[in-house]
């Protein structure tokens, strides 16, 4: 019942949105009239930045995976980083990342606990090289206004939280939801990767690379509607979606994300109708590649694993 109610709410919550950000753009007619103006260059250099990106994430999973053991190809991290990424866009509550649970349990007995225990440490650290990312470039961009002394606050406080966590002893206390089952998650697998610095080196690479991919990526959305801005400031909007992680209520955060980068793109100035089209740029150029590359990867996956089962070569 708790699953069919938290459905319907995801449901109806994406339904008002969209036809807020639809009624914004009727009423709103230039901000159509530059998506038609956006050259296909741009769009072709978005897309294969979103690729790069989502590809990326899938080294997320093969270096979690050799940890516990398990060695996965290059197919399948690649592969299940488009499947998980198209499942979230479709299905509400991460529904993609649960799937890649899945698999990883079917296919090589990685128990779910051990799974979320190494997603909550990926979060907990891209959350911290996040805030650090963002109080750099807050203190760096003196053309930010009054959004400069906000933001900055934000993400020290970030910064200051997550680094008291990491360093600080911690004993976990009993888990009575999923906020604090989560929060324990995150802290058993930093322990995990602190005493592993081979690992927490790759780790912290790898979401250094993807977050630096997705700001190039807002860069080049706000490039294609003719608003000049500094590649600082386009990674700083890129941030606070990172954060929606935490509150992932429709399929890919569709329509909530878009109004976060709207609100902060006014809020500092670049403009709402600006910030609207960049964020639906992002998750085009996002949808495109997921949806054609993540259902052939499904399928291979699952052919590659059907031939196993049945004594035949796999995948190489």
């Amino acid at each position: 019942m708790k699953t069919r109610l938290k459905t319907s709410f995801s449901i109806s919550l994406l339904i008002i949105i969209i036809s807020g950000i639809a009624y914004y753009l009727a009423t709103n007619r230039e901000l159509l009239d530059a998506l038609w103006k956006i050259s296909a260059v741009h769009v072709v250099f978005l897309i294969l930045l979103r690729v790069l990106t989502i590809g990326s994430n899938g080294l997320y999973l093969k270096i979690f995976a050799e940890k516990f053991d398990v060695d996965l190809k290059t197919a399948e991290w690649i592969g299940l980083s488009f499947i998980t990424t198209m499942g979230n866009q479709i299905m509400p509550l991460s529904g993609g990342t649960i799937a890649r649970a899945v698999y990883l349990k079917h296919h090589y007995a990685l128990p779910y606990a051990t799974f979320l225990t190494m997603l909550a440490a990926n979060y907990l650290i891209t959350f911290w090289i996040v805030g650090v990312i963002g109080l750099f470039v807050c203190l760096a961009s003196y053309d930010l206004n009054h959004a400069r002394l906000i933001l900055s606050a934000f993400f020290f406080v970030v910064t200051v939280i997550i680094t008291l966590l990491l360093i600080l002893p911690y004993s976990s206390p009993p888990a009575k939801n999923r906020i604090m089952r989560t929060f324990n998650n995150a802290i058993e697998g930093w322990f995990l990767i602190k005493a592993d610095r081979r690992l927490l080196v790759l780790v912290a690479s790898v979401a250094l690379i993807c977050i630096l991919l997705n700001g190039v990526s807002f860069w080049v959305a706000y490039l294609s509607i003719h608003i000049i801005i500094s590649a600082q400031i386009a990674v700083l909007v890129s941030l606070l979606p990172y954060f929606l992680i935490l509150i992932s209520v429709t399929p890919g955060n569709l329509g909530i994300q878009e109004t976060m980068i709207c609100l902060l793109s006014g809020f500092i100035g670049r403009g709402l109708g600006e910030g609207l089209l960049v964020a639906l740029l992002i998750r085009a150029a996002t949808l495109i590649p997921a949806f054609i590359v993540g259902p052939i990867c499904s399928y291979a996956l699952s052919r590659s694993h059907g031939h196993q089962e049945n004594g035949s070569p796999g995948m190489n």
